[in-house]
Order: structure tokens, then C-alpha cells, then sequence
């Protein structure tokens, strides 16, 4: 997301829309990166305190990620799956996330490792909480509210149960992901002057929620945003 950088004596957010200070783009730096801090152990491997997440994630998730990259790698875009069953479509499985955006900068570290290792797909999901933090981040942030207290409750979040929990699923982190970028949007679509810096995170947010392969958090952000919306549009 671009916005300017520019200098200022006092505290305040600047009245351009996500138009950051330095020190917002200090904290940004700060909110991507304290999520890979705070789960150190899932994305650093073969070390004592190294973790490996449970559950499916590998026999799941891992195995389905690895079997799309390597077809996008090679120019394919894998649309059916002979191998389970008497075959199903593979773009609709949720679990691969065939359709997801992000697809493509994983496909090209696959292309740049030779490869796609167990820790690359805990650190693909351990960066989906990082962007969820930029993203809360830049909405309380254009909402005013104080840049100590946003930082805080940003740091907050991010070290909670719920999303250090839900790591075993890295579609259901990617589709949380996108929930404080889809209320950015609305915030920003107050504006005057502003529409089509809206609409485009609007859009691309509704795309990555909509094909991150957790349907729960798409039906909890239509009966959520729409209402949100009425609140910061009309309300005001």
C-alpha cells in the first residue's frame, strides 16, 4: 500500500489520508516483523526450541501447497485432481488455496530454493498474522486514534491466543488476514477524494478473503462489514 512519508513536530496523524509520518513507517516496519519475533520458534528450523505445528498442517495443508507450487513453477495451473476419490476440482479445494494471490511470490521462492520445505509453508502462515498487523494497524491509524495506542493493541493482538492458535490453519490466518484491510477500505472510502484508493483495497482484500480457503471468515465479514459500513458512511 503506498502513502507518503513526510516529517512533523508533533504526534499527530496527518490529515491526507494514509498519508503516514516516519514514525508510522517505524512502527509499520515494527507491527510486520513482531509477529515473526513473537513466533520465532515456527519459522526457525533445526534448533532445540525449533516448533513443528501439528494437526494437519502437514498431511494437509503442507502436502497441497507443495503439489500447486509445483505445477505453478512449471506453468500450470492445477484445475482437477485425479488422485483422491474418482477426482475433484482442485482450484475449489481449500485447503491448497489455488487461487490465492500469494500463490505467486511462494511459487517463486519455490522456483529460488529447488523447492518448498515444511518451515516455509509455518513461515507462509506465520507471515499471514503479519499482515494481519500492518493492516489493523493502518485502519486505527486513519481512524486517529493515539499511534501509542494503536502500537499497542496491534502488539496485543498479534500475541493472542486466537491467532497463535489458529497457525494450524494457514488459510483460516490468510482469511483473518484480510478482515482489518476490508474495514481500511470503508474508512477510507469516507473521504472525499478518495474512492479509488478505496475501491482498490476494497478489491483486492475482498479477492485474497474470498480465495484464501476459509469460508467462515468470508460469511463473518458479510454479516460484519456491511453494518460497519452503515456506521462509518452514514453515521458518520
Amino acid at each position: 500500500m503506498a502513502f507518503g512519508l513526510v516529517g512533523e513536530k508533533s504526534d499527530k496523524l496527518e490529515k491526507s489520508v494514509l498519508g503516514m509520518t516516519r514514525r508510522d513507517a517505524v512502527c509499520l516496519l515494527f507491527v510486520a516483523a513482531w509477529p515473526f519475533v513473537f513466533f520465532v520458534r515456527a519459522i526457525v528450523a533445526d534448533t532445540p526450541y525449533s516448533l513443528s505445528i501439528g494437526n494437519d498442517f502437514q498431511a494437509l495443508y503442507f502436502n497441497y501447497k507443495t503439489y500447486l507450487l509445483d505445477f505453478l513453477v512449471s506453468g500450470h495451473l492445477p484445475l482437477w485432481s485425479p488422485l483422491e476419490g474418482a477426482g475433484y476440482p482442485f482450484y475449489a479445494n481449500p485447503f491448497a488455496q489455488a487461487l490465492y494471490p500469494l500463490n505467486v511470490p511462494l511459487a517463486f521462492l519455490y522456483w529460488l530454493n529447488d523447492g518448498y520445505s515444511l518451515v516455509d509453508h509455518q513461515r507462509f502462515s506465520v507471515a499471514g498474522v503479519s499482515i494481519f498487523a500492518v493492516g489493523l494497524y493502518l485502519w486505527l491509524r486513519v481512524l486517529e486514534v493515539s499511534r501509542r495506542a494503536v502500537l499497542f493493541a496491534v502488539l496485543i493482538s498479534v500475541a493472542s491466543f486466537k491467532l497463535g492458535e489458529i497457525l494450524r490453519f494457514p488459510n483460516a490466518v490468510h482469511a483473518a488476514a484480510w478482515l482489518p484491510w476490508l474495514a481500511l477500505g470503508v474508512v477510507v472510502a469516507r473521504h472525499a477524494g478518495q474512492g479509488a484508493k478505496a475501491a482498490s483495497i476494497l478489491f483486492f482484500a475482498t479477492v485474497c478473503l474470498l480465495t484464501a480457503g476459509y469460508p467462515y471468515y468470508a460469511y463473518y465479514a458479510l454479516l460484519v462489514l456491511p453494518l460497519y459500513a452503515l456506521l462509518v458512511l452514514v453515521a458518520g
